[in-house]
């Protein structure tokens, strides 16, 4: 799995820069996560690979549940862009114009740190 970060260089700064991916089809996802552990978003097409450009949870309960939640590829995998999110909390991440990619076949989960309600969408492409 990798960030890549695209950007160019000039004579005075090293920037990050908003570069087209050529051929990308964003396509989303969502879920409404309950169970404490590992739930799947989404497992790419056979001999192909997840990248994804954007990130929304969203804690439904209005009350007492606040759970870790984060993302990973593979049920084992480490966990990324973990956070706990408050009674009705939520969280955006856009990380475009970069993004998170999984190896070839490798689904993509959302884990709870205990069960919750939280929805949970993601953009993402396949390569």
């Amino acid at each position: 799995m990798s960030l890549v970060i695209p950007y160019q260089t000039d004579e005075t700064k090293l920037k990050i820069t908003s570069v087209p991916i050529p051929g990308a089809k964003a396509t989303p996802a969502t879920l409404n996560a309950t169970a404490s552990g590992n739930t799947a978003i989404v497992t790419p097409t056979s001999g192909k690979a997840i990248r994804v450009y954007y990130i929304h949870f969203s804690n439904r309960d209005t009350v007492n549940a606040s759970p870790r939640v984060g993302l990973r590829f593979t049920t084992t995998g480490t966990i990324y862009f973990s956070s706990t999110l408050a009674a009705t909390g939520m969280i955006n991440a856009n990380l475009l114009p970069h993004y998170w990619e999984g190896a070839v076949n490798e689904a993509l989960y959302v884990n709870l740190s205990a069960a919750g309600n939280v929805d949970v969408t993601v953009l993402y492409g396949e390569f």
